[in-house]
């Protein structure tokens, strides 16, 4: 298909959070086939003739945007046909998303009886109108993601989407300039698989809290900005709260202080006291002037409040403005600051300073802060045929009024990405309030504080359906149904799974059930963290995270094999050096931020996503930006040999001592192996003069670690040298770990570090995170402690899977994430020790660990062929087998027994040391030693 054709948006302007449809009607007398290439800034929603077609596009940079193509023949008509389309423009940045020009692009190319070509494409005929169901005023998700959705069905416009609906009220689209370059979607369409809730927890009564506000504080106090990148604001948030009788009222913010701007507050001129989370107001009958302090440095600048109060409270802006608050700066200096800061009525406050909030700006419905602090009200619910709140079938589930608000807990059964889809029979008014969280603590929600994964429907007369736009992850949810005046019917609740479509083709199983359980709960947390990219996480951030990719690209080759989704990770990172000396830490993100540990990890990558699929055309591709990320690597080098990066310099989420500036130890030994990983990429091409060069700069840069890194008097490498020269005092066993993984240790410092890991001194620091645990189990594969790597898994990893989601958390203690891809690395280690084989060597061997287990067998994805490895001792005998489907010399390396009968398949053998057989794929193998 070709790429010619026209961007096109709405003629009343651009803002912020907005959202239309667009239509184009067309006549067709015969087609054959018809093929549909759509993409649009931000998100579109497709459908032909009314039917459901498809959701994108895939994230990707403004100059390398990504458009979908669609089959849709089956769903055109001879005669008259529509083109639908939903369109949403986030108007900000997040981390997965930068801001560009609105607009969508649609090409349909219809191929007729006699092989001609018919083209509808966008341009200024389509069709276009505001979507009103669609409310603009929300909240973000999260710093990361973009806004909650908030629907309301009274505005629906039934039939918008249909070939006869009658558009001649709509306006024409405008055509608009863009300067992307788009390029077809390089992975496959995610999966749409519907999965209902299996339990519900509990149905109560409940009460929310009275007033709850969120005031976006963006276009106020940082005027003209759109991107993510964190920043200062110097401003005071503003209402005069009128009381009808003098009370305490209470007054809380939601979320945590680095997303939701706050501060302290003051009351008729006095500051107010803070007291079990809450601020204690001292309400007057009558107006009552409240200030915020806002000012500080913050990753967005949305703030979430509540006001608790037993008498009626109305909220007014000074100063005769519209609306309930309003702004007071920016400040330049901090006499503006003090001139607002220090009034004590309404009538003093300076005018110059004050700015009115735009409507889009703030909401009085926090759904966070509804859902998470109402409270039970002692009332029977009565609900008929509540099992069909748990089904998938025709029937519905009849919730009847009582006078309150009515709170319905979900389990589904597991961690889930997806959107949310439901069916009703509801009375115009009434609302469905959604919160989605991953777990449960003493049988009580965990709510997600710092994420509003929540959304509202506002329901319509009569039957009504709908699926979400905005897919999440959870397991639990809250369900609130609050205005319910007459009796609700309600059916096929369910998340529609969007997931990258995976084929289940690694597998493991062994003797030790609880190891089977842990290998489950990690393919179950990788799965979930492959959307359009590999994520950290498909809740809070579901954020491409360079290094976290590292590790998932690992697992994924020992549990799905899947390639396309590599490369397009791998891809996105690389087209951030249009604006960054290194590999950025996320993308493509609105916050241009170099985490130098990621850059040099996605070096690694790319060599081990070489070496697992042999892809040379794809290193051809991506090695020019292997080559200027090393090349700009070596500049930070010293005379000494050293590195001195300025960047976010974190390993893990532990107290180790990685400044921002100076030398970092884990840097210069990462420095290490991505420039010989350079260096054989280079080899690979024949790129000799790289391939010195990269060599020269490994082998500088591993003495000068050696030499000048270690602590002689404590035997360890230490975290850092500050930028003032002063030697840290912090070692940990992730840096040192790495020395020994990467080979940056002289034979003295292998052989104390070889003891010291494995039982490391009290004040060495410990990993914080699975994430850092990941780099101490390869120092332990590394050095043959096999038991202590499944004693690790089994002693860290036990608790996630008897607690929480079933899925890995971002912490060992599970501070924020429960499913985080970066701590599935246990998987990668069982199938690759116990199985035996090294998907990233260039030669196969199958030498399987053979301790502690009795039974063994799993398979094992290679870009040629899955490989099954099975095996079981018994008593003094080994019983084993191997099926190599593909063409390739095979060598087994197996415990020395004194017999070996070949039960199946022709080999070769001889007993040393120990048994080597080998033979040629493709063939399958059973051997009897004993």
């Amino acid at each position: 298909m070709g790429v010619s054709g026209m961007w096109i948006w709405f003629g009343g302007g651009v803002e912020k959070n907005q959202y239309l449809y667009f239509r184009k009607t067309f006549d067709l007398r015969d087609f054959s086939e018809a093929r549909l290439k759509i993409t649009a800034d931000s998100r579109y929603v497709l459908y032909v003739n009314g039917r459901f077609i498809g959701v994108g596009p895939a994230r990707g940079w403004p100059f390398e945007y990504f458009y979908d193509v669609y089959d849709v023949t089956p769903y055109l008509v001879r005669g008259r046909n529509v083109v639908a389309v939903l369109a949403q423009y986030y108007g900000i940045s997040t981390f997965k998303y930068v801001r560009d020009n609105a607009g969508i692009y649609v090409r349909l190319e219809v191929r007729d009886g006699n092989g001609d070509i018919h083209i509808v494409e966008s341009d200024g005929s389509w069709r276009v109108r505001p979507a009103d169901p669609y409310v603009r005023n929300v909240p973000r998700i999260s710093c990361q993601q973009e806004w909650i959705e908030v629907y309301d069905a009274r505005r629906e416009i039934d039939g918008w989407n249909k070939s006869m609906f009658d558009d001649g009220d709509w306006s024409n689209a405008v055509i608009v300039e863009s300067s992307k370059k788009i390029v077809c979607r390089d992975i496959p369409f995610l999966t749409r698989i519907p999965r209902p809730p299996v339990r519900i927890l509990r149905i109560r009564s409940v009460k929310p809290p009275k007033y709850t506000w969120y005031i976006d504080l963006r276009n106020n106090l940082l005027p003209g900005k759109y991107d993510a990148n964190p920043d200062k604001i110097n401003g005071i948030i503003a209402t005069v709260i009128y009381s009808e009788k003098s009370q305490v009222a209470r007054l809380r913010f939601i979320h945590p202080k680095w997303v939701c701007p706050q501060g302290p507050i003051r009351l008729n001129g006095n500051d107010v006291e803070k007291k079990d989370g809450y601020f204690i107001l001292n309400l007057n009958k009558g107006g009552n002037l409240l200030l915020i302090n806002v000012t500080g440095r913050y990753h967005d600048w949305g703030t979430s409040l509540l006001i608790d109060s037993e008498y009626k409270l109305v909220f007014k802006a000074p100063l005769g403005l519209e609306g309930p608050w309003s702004t007071f700066g920016p400040f330049s200096n901090n006499e503006e600051f003090k001139r607002v800061w220090n009034t004590r009525n309404e009538e003093d406050l300076p005018k110059e300073y004050v700015k009115p909030l735009r409507w889009i700006d703030y909401t009085d419905h926090d759904i966070f802060a509804l859902t998470v602090f109402q409270k039970k009200v002692d009332k029977d619910v009565r609900i008929d045929n509540d099992k069909a709140l748990l089904s998938l079938n025709e029937d519905f589930t009849t919730i009847y009024p009582n006078g309150s608000d009515i709170e319905i807990l979900f389990d589904f059964g597991e961690e889930i990405y997806g959107n949310i889809y439901f069916e009703l029979i509801a009375e115009e008014g009434t609302i469905l309030d959604w919160n989605f969280f991953e777990t449960l603590e003493e049988n009580e929600p965990k709510y997600m504080f710092g994420l509003n994964n929540v959304m509202r429907y506002i329901c319509k007369n009569g039957y009504q359906r709908y699926e979400g736009i905005v897919g999440r992850g959870f397991r639990y949810a809250t369900l609130t149904i609050r205005n319910l005046k007459k009796p609700l019917k309600i059916r096929k609740i369910s998340c529609i799974l969007t997931l990258y479509p995976v084929s289940n083709r690694g597998s493991f199983t062994c003797s030790d059930e609880l190891l089977n359980r842990i290998w489950k709960m990690c393919s179950h947390t990788l799965k979930l963290c492959m959307l359009d990219t590999f994520v950290d996480c498909p809740t809070y951030e579901q954020t491409l995270w360079v290094g976290d990719a590292r590790v998932e690209a690992l697992v994924n080759y020992y549990a799905f094999g899947e390639l396309d989704i590599v490369k397009r990770s791998l891809r996105l990172a690389a087209k951030s050096l249009y604006r960054s000396p290194l590999p950025e830490s996320q993308v493509p993100s609105g916050w241009k931020n170099i985490l130098s540990t990621w850059s040099l990890l996605w070096v690694l990558a790319i060599e081990e996503y070489i070496s697992y699929s042999r892809d040379i055309d794809f290193l051809k591709e991506i090695y020019r930006y292997v080559v200027e990320t090393l090349h700009n690597l070596e500049k930070y080098m010293g005379e000494d040999g050293l590195l001195r990066i300025k960047a976010w310099n974190m390993l893990d989420w532990a107290p180790m001592d990685t400044p921002s500036d100076g030398v970092v130890t884990h840097l210069n030994i990462l420095s290490v192996e991505a420039f010989r990983r350079g260096a054989k990429l280079s080899k690979i091409l024949g790129d000799s003069e790289n391939e010195k060069l990269f060599l020269r700069n490994a082998d500088k840069i591993r003495l000068a670690v050696i030499s000048r890194l270690w602590n002689s008097s404590r035997n360890g490498f230490i975290d850092s040298i500050h930028s003032d020269g002063e030697r840290s005092n912090v070692i940990s066993m992730a840096t040192n770990s790495l020395a020994i993984i990467y080979n940056c240790v002289n034979k003295e410092q292998y052989s104390i570090l070889r003891e010291k890991l494995l039982n490391p001194p009290e004040d060495w620091v410990k990993p914080g995170s699975p994430y850092g645990m990941f780099f101490v189990l390869e120092a332990f594969e590394k050095l043959g402690y096999y038991n202590k790597i499944v004693e690790e898994i089994k002693d860290k990893w036990i608790n996630m899977l008897y607690n929480g989601p079933g899925t890995c958390w971002e912490t060992f203690n599970g501070t924020r994430s429960y499913c985080h891809g970066w701590s599935s690395g246990p998987l990668y280690f069982l199938s690759k020790i116990f199985l035996g084989v090294n998907v990233l060597k260039d030669v196969l061997i199958v030498e399987p660990k053979l301790f502690s287990l009795e039974k063994v067998e799993g398979n094992i994805p290679t870009p040629r062929g899955t490989i099954h490895i099975g095996w079981i001792k018994n008593n003094d005998c080994l019983k084993f087998n191997v099926e190599i489907p593909f063409r390739e010399n095979v060598k087994i390396i197996l415990p020395s027994y004194k017999e070996i009968k070949v039960v199946e398949g022709k080999c070769n053998y001889k007993i040393e040391e120990k048994m080597i057989v080998e033979f040629k794929g493709p063939s399958k193998i059973r051997l009897i030693l004993c």
